[in-house]
């Protein structure tokens, strides 16, 4: 710490020991040593943070030094780009006042959305944003006429940056507070809801920042309009043909008159009646071959198994609070924990579209935020019997979830048949759930020293 107050800042020695530094995993104790770094660079050049989400090349004319940092980000995925955007969030951006963030909200969206962005922009734009959206948070209740004034004025500046309209629109639901799933209206809310809340943020949060076709959940977000043709993750299949295919008998499917379905088994003749228990008609038939007027047989001959009628697009149901309730192969907890997700990103999604995408197949749902939400706390309640576990540790189970999904994402796939939401569900239940509800509270445990260790090192970096 002391070298780096004696060597001149244009030496060329610095500059070799900074490429040496920022080339190599952190250390022990780095923080404070980058800390120290930046701050200098701020000294040099005031505002040095700012100008570079604003206008990089003006910053890297201003500092040599820190245009060979930002050539030595050649992967932002390493432990070093993760400590150099902490240290500037807590050292610049932290402490400011949040009405002066206005101006920067745009250029920061731009650099993480544009290609070709360099790497230090795009570290300085996401600690940037990290705190932005912080502070957001932190003002869910009844905003200060400052807050309200910087709302407005970021309302303002996304309609002239070059982003998807769906984004733009969960964006500015967010800023002006009226995006259902977040908002928090009553001051007296209880803990159960601000942990559902702190899961949706987490859901939202990061589907929200991620290319619109770059999985299958993502598009359910920000392209839910596109979605219409294709087979929905934990919608219900056509359990008629699923439970007929379950009999390893050969059968002959017959219809009422009412449309009710009913079979004969054997060689596919009737040959005794009976009443039909949804309209109380006769079905079947006292002489052989000859069914009752008014039914109707639906296979030439008899037949082991029945072609599946799955299908595509949502389809409408009301809540359910049977525990066990699931679909196809995924386990209850599997399915409530993945119904949740998908609820949370319908109903985070355009209102308009998203209605006209559960109305597809019926019209259970009227309001499609509301629709989603009532699903949200049934799943969340469900969950907490399957599980035998505290809002707490359920959160954080689905903290834990949700950085999974993050680390080790599900390869691209459009699901466009009965077969590939099958198979993405079961990949889904491998790969995510069924490691972490093993031992619920020890994944909760877990994730929250997690949290606990990085508090701490933020800490101690900080007294550093």
């Amino acid at each position: 710490m002391r070298c780096l107050a004696l060597i001149p800042i244009e030496s060329d020695v610095l500059l070799s020991f900074y490429k040496k530094l920022f080339s190599n995993e952190p250390f022990p104790l780095m923080g404070a040593i980058i800390e120290r770094i930046f701050i200098k660079e701020d000294v040099e050049n005031e505002g040095i943070f700012f100008t570079i989400l604003t206008d990089f090349e003006e910053a890297v004319r201003q500092s040599a030094r820190l245009n060979l940092i930002n050539k030595c980000f050649g992967d932002l995925d390493t432990n070093m780009a993760t400590l150099c955007c902490d240290t500037i969030e807590q050292s610049f951006f932290m402490n400011e006042k949040l009405e002066n963030f206005a101006a920067f909200f745009g250029p920061a969206l731009e650099a993480l959305y544009k290609q070709g962005r360099p790497p230090l922009q795009k570290i300085v734009s996401i600690a940037f944003l990290k705190e932005f959206v912080r502070r957001f948070w932190d003002t869910s209740r009844e905003w200060r006429h400052s807050e309200v004034q910087s709302a407005d004025f970021l309302t303002k500046e996304l309609t002239g940056i070059n982003l998807s309209n769906s984004f733009k629109t969960i964006a500015t639901n967010i800023l002006s507070n009226k995006q259902p799933l977040l908002q928090i209206v009553n001051p007296e809310i209880n803990n159960t809801d601000l942990f559902i809340k702190s899961v949706i943020s987490h859901i939202f949060a990061f589907h929200a920042l991620v290319e619109p076709n770059s999985s299958q959940l993502a598009m359910y977000l920000h392209n839910i309009q596109n979605c219409q043709n294709m087979f929905i993750l934990t919608c219900m299949s056509d359990v008629v043909s699923m439970v007929l295919n379950a009999i390893p008998e050969v059968k002959t499917r017959y219809s009422c008159k009412c449309g009710y379905i009913y079979i004969v088994a054997e060689c596919g003749n009737v040959v005794q009646a009976g009443k039909c228990p949804n309209c109380g008609s006769t079905i079947g038939g006292t002489t052989y071959n000859k069914p009752e007027t008014g039914n109707t047989r639906l296979d030439a001959g008899p037949v082991h198994q029945i072609a599946v009628n799955d299908q595509s697009g949502y389809i409408g149901e009301t809540v359910n609070q049977d525990l066990y309730h699931s679909v196809r192969s995924l386990t209850p907890t599997s399915y409530r924990m993945l119904h949740l997700i998908i609820h949370v990103l319908i109903g985070a999604s355009a209102p308009q579209p998203a209605l006209a995408f559960l109305q597809k197949n019926n019209k259970v749902a009227l309001d499609s935020e509301k629709y989603c939400m009532d699903h949200i706390q049934n799943d969340w309640d469900v969950l907490k019997k399957l599980l035998n576990c505290s809002d707490a540790n359920l959160a954080l189970a689905f903290h834990s979830l949700i950085s999974l999904m993050m680390e080790k994402p599900l390869p691209n796939q459009q699901i466009n048949t009965s077969a590939e939401r099958t198979n993405w569900e079961t990949m889904f239940h491998n790969n995510y759930i069924a490691p972490l509800t093993k031992n619920i509270n020890e994944t909760a445990t877990n994730y929250r020293m997690k949290l606990d260790e990085a508090l701490t090192k933020n800490k101690k970096e900080r007294l550093e």
